[in-house]
């Protein structure tokens, strides 16, 4: 019996394996409640390739500088838009509004800027000569 118990254990999926990254609304509610975390995305960190929300190739804490979490969409499918993944993010999240701090790198405001209750959003498309990339970036409310 141990070993039948020692075995389903080593054989069971972690959490983070466990999630479905199909499930775009409840992945990106967990990404903005760790960033209330005392330790900002703890629980949603894990290691790579981190695929918590579909569309990107990978997503991982980043600590240098800001703290943030950030999903990077690597030469996406063509339907996969910095448009199709900020109306996602509405959809799931109706009450963030538009962020109202201007972004110097953004000055022709391509980039979709989002609050919800402190919690700061970016979606945003880059352009490349090797291929296009979709990112979603969040950070946590500020500490005072």
């Amino acid at each position: 019996m141990k070993i039948w118990l020692a075995a389903a254990l080593a054989l069971a999926p972690t959490a983070a394996a466990a999630q479905d990254a199909n499930d775009f609304c409840g992945n990106l509610t967990r990404i903005i409640a760790a960033a209330r975390e005392s330790d900002p995305f703890a629980s949603v960190d894990a290691p790579r390739p981190n695929r918590l929300l579909s569309f990107a190739s990978f997503c991982w804490k980043v600590e240098m500088g800001a703290v943030r979490f950030s999903c990077i969409g690597d030469r996406p499918a063509a339907d996969v838009t910095g448009e199709s993944i900020a109306a996602e993010v509405r959809r799931c999240l109706p009450a963030a509004l538009p962020d109202p701090e201007p972004d110097p790198e953004d000055p022709e405001g391509k980039d979709v800027r989002l609050i919800l209750d402190g919690v700061r959003i970016l979606v945003m498309s880059r352009d490349y000569a090797e291929g296009r990339t979709v990112s979603l970036v969040v950070w946590p409310p500020a500490r005072r």
